[in-house]
Order: C-alpha cells, then sequence, then structure tokens
C-alpha cells in the first residue's frame, strides 16, 4: 500500500467509501440486469458492466481498508424511516432510482477521493467521467424502455 494513503491518514474515510462503492455496483447491477434481460441490449449491459467492474478493480488494493471500517449492524442509516413508498411504479421508476443511487454515490467517492491521502486510492478524474457516463446511461435506458413500452402497446 502506498505510504501516503493508509487507513490510518483517513480512518473515517473508508467507512463511507465502502457505502458507496457497495452502493454503486448495486445500483449499476440492476441497471446492468434490465439492459440484459429486459432490452436484450448487449452493448448497453456491456456499458453498465464495464462501470461496475471499473469499481471492482479501483477497490482491490484497498480491500483490507474497506472491510474493516464496514459496520452495517451499527450503521444508524439502516433503520431510518423514509417517506419514499417501497415500491416503484414501473420499470422507468426503477431505473431512475437507481440511476440517481450510482450518480449519487459517484459524486460522493469523486469527492472523498479529493481529501489528502485519498488521492493514491482512488482517482477522482475517473470517478467524475463515471459519473457524467451515468447520467447518459440513465438517459439511454430510459428512451429504450419507453420506445419498447411503445412497441408493446
Amino acid at each position: 500500500m502506498p505510504e501516503s494513503t493508509s487507513k490510518q491518514a483517513v480512518p473515517a474515510v473508508w467507512r463511507a467509501i465502502d457505502a458507496n462503492l457497495n452502493r454503486a455496483s448495486e445500483g449499476l447491477r440492476l441497471l446492468e440486469d434490465i439492459a440484459r434481460f429486459t432490452l436484450n441490449d448487449s452493448e448497453l449491459c456491456r456499458k453498465l458492466k464495464a462501470a461496475r467492474h471499473y469499481l471492482a478493480r479501483a477497490a482491490i488494493p484497498w480491500q483490507e481498508e474497506l472491510l474493516t471500517s464496514r459496520d452495517a449492524a451499527g450503521d444508524i442509516g439502516r433503520e431510518a424511516e423514509f417517506e419514499e413508498s417501497p415500491h416503484r411504479e414501473d420499470l422507468i421508476s426503477l431505473v431512475r432510482s437507481n440511476s440517481k443511487r450510482v450518480q449519487e454515490a459517484l459524486r460522493t467517492l469523486e469527492e472523498l477521493a479529493k481529501l489528502p491521502g485519498l488521492g493514491a486510492a482512488f482517482d477522482w478524474t475517473k470517478l467524475k467521467e463515471h459519473r457524467f457516463a451515468a447520467y447518459d446511461l440513465e438517459k439511454e435506458l430510459v428512451q429504450k424502455l419507453n420506445v419498447k413500452n411503445q412497441m408493446e402497446k
């Protein structure tokens, strides 16, 4: 591990990084499955899978820090009550909500990567590129689902 980036350098941040890596990966997986199983769109599926794999590869050198910092049982947000309905209206609303989940997680990771000592861990410029790509992927998914819905009517 690089000397400038260690768990000791930014201990409170690793937990947030772990949570947001998981959040982004989970959202991307759902979007990938919609592209694969609902749209049968291999190119869109490939793009979403590539984004998910980028995050997985970026985290490999930091697995110890990420796992050590994880505290799912102690997460105060785990049992939080939200006004949002637990169900989705349709597939497009599911895509939109999970796209936002991915975009917000990438933005959080991007900002955390700018902290001293974390630049060697995560390249904030690459995270920014992936965040902007996520905006385009959301648009593409929604457009294709709209076309599919129109064709099925």
